[in-house]
């Protein structure tokens, strides 16, 4: 019986032990997060213990894609070692420098919004269709200039656009143009109308053909007015066909400072006076090309081929005292290998381009030209002009940020006397450089580019022309 009391008494401790083990929630202890810890060591102490989730925080967002690159890393690297390996000086500061410097900063600015905010600032109506915005241009060789461009969507009629632009580089430097752009929805054409003025007096002569030549660098000052309609059609996938016909006047002279052209002549540099110098020209003009692209529209891969031909016949019924014909036609392939599967991609093109008079001789801003934006564009504006031409270009691309593209290029050719009578291995010239420039561009972009020129094999191959572009161009 003493035993057995005493088995109660042990079992009454027991009992006790445990009940004042248990955490018993007081007022003093009303926090939810006291309540917790001693629910936890309690079930520690008694060998209790209850797994359970821990509360879920919200998924953290994704940092946006701000550089419109794939996240996937380059699955051909080792393919892109030879074009940055050429010309790893301007790799290094198109990718290197200016893409990390803007790539910390853009982020930065995109994820306060300050790009959409400085947009908004440039739109205005009821569906910020309408956009106004400066532009600025800086070439060297060229005069410096500043303007502003203007779109106004739904101007003057539904589904079409009203374009405007200007820019100012002193007082002997004033152009403009004006136009409307019908484009209808669902459609596979477009149609244009433009008109423009323009006075210049930073025009570069360099020679034409086999006489183009650094040391007769001239300048000209010039006046022109221009009345176009433009229509474009895609008539099959990835083709297109484009035709302008309109009006165009020029007439040049040498209020200038430095050598002039009649300088060249007067000195023995040039045979004579180009044609339609200084007394202009005034013509009917009918433009047509046609391109087949086999490449898929961005982000999808580059690789493919671009094959594009076309002519430009013109017609001027008081050149000097006779009328006078001319047509200018060429042709272009031009083969892309994306060697990622992201954009970077090397291309290879070759052109050839002509020019004949039909009666009289080739206005001298009418002949091919490969300089300024053309195949060789380390040579600034139309200082390689000749009455042929034929260049082999080299390029490699990359994307480096939203609609920017890296590009360097090498290229060899030049401008020659007509049908390349002249062609030489040893006339041919190099062009190589690069920059960063907006893919997708049309009539306004930005673009920088730093490049050299040489002189011909035969001569030497020295670097004989520098350019730096920077700016937010308007083409005219």
């Amino acid at each position: 019986m003493r035993a057995r009391g005493w088995h109660w008494v042990a079992l009454a401790l027991a009992c006790a032990t445990a009940a004042n083990s248990w955490p018993r929630r007081s007022k003093a202890e009303d926090p939810d997060e006291e309540w917790a810890r001693k629910q936890a060591d309690w079930e520690t102490r008694n060998g209790y213990m209850f797994y359970t989730l821990p509360e879920q925080e919200p998924p953290k967002r994704d940092l946006p894609n701000y550089s419109g690159q794939d996240s996937n890393p380059v699955t051909k690297e080792g393919a892109l070692w030879i074009p940055r390996f050429i010309l790893f000086p301007v790799y290094l500061v198109t990718e290197g420098i200016l893409r990390q410097g803007l790539g910390g900063g853009i982020t930065k600015a995109e994820e306060k919004e300050i790009p959409a905010r400085v947009i908004d600032a440039f739109r205005f109506g009821e569906k910020q269709q309408y956009i106004i915005f400066p532009v600025f241009s800086f070439d060297l060789g060229l005069r410096a200039n500043i303007g502003v461009v203007s779109s106004f969507g739904d101007i003057p009629v539904k589904h079409t656009t009203l374009s405007a632009g200007a820019l100012f580089g002193g007082i002997d430097f004033v152009s403009g143009d004006i136009g409307i752009t019908w484009s209808p929805p669902g459609k596979k054409w477009s149609g244009a109308l433009s008109v423009g003025a323009s006075r210049r007096a930073d025009g570069l002569f360099f020679g034409l053909g086999s006489e183009a030549s650094k040391d007769n660098e001239s300048r000209y000052n010039w006046v022109g007015y221009d009345v176009g309609v433009n229509y474009t059609v895609e008539p099959f996938r990835r083709g297109s066909i484009s035709l302008d016909t309109g009006y165009r006047y020029r007439v040049f002279g040498d209020d200038v400072s430095g050598t002039t052209i009649p300088d060249l002549v007067e000195e023995g540099n040039i045979s004579s006076l180009p044609p339609a110098y200084p007394q202009g020209y005034s013509a009917w003009y009918l433009d047509a090309r046609i391109a087949y692209d086999s490449r898929q529209p961005r982000p999808s891969p580059g690789s493919g081929v671009r094959v594009s031909t076309g002519f430009n016949l013109g017609l001027d019924p008081v050149l000097g005292n006779t009328s006078s014909s001319w047509i200018v036609y060429g042709a272009g392939v031009r083969g892309f290998l994306d060697v990622s599967g992201h954009n970077h991609t090397l291309s290879l093109g070759a052109i050839v381009i002509f020019s004949d008079g039909l009666r009289g001789e080739v206005p001298f801003t009418e002949v091919p030209a490969v300089s300024g934006n053309g195949p060789m564009p380390a040579f600034v504006g139309r200082v390689l002009a000749g009455d042929s031409a034929s260049v082999l270009n080299f390029q490699f691309t990359w994307p480096i940020w939203l609609r920017l593209d890296g590009k360097i290029h090498f290229a060899v050719g030049n401008v020659f006397d007509g049908h390349l009578s002249n062609f030489a291995f040893e006339d041919l010239r190099m062009s190589f450089g690069g920059g960063i420039q907006a893919h997708g561009a049309e009539k306004t972009y930005f673009e920088f580019m730093a490049g050299g020129g040489t002189e011909t094999f035969a001569q030497g191959p020295s670097v004989t022309s520098v350019r730096v572009l920077l700016g937010v161009s308007r083409d005219y």
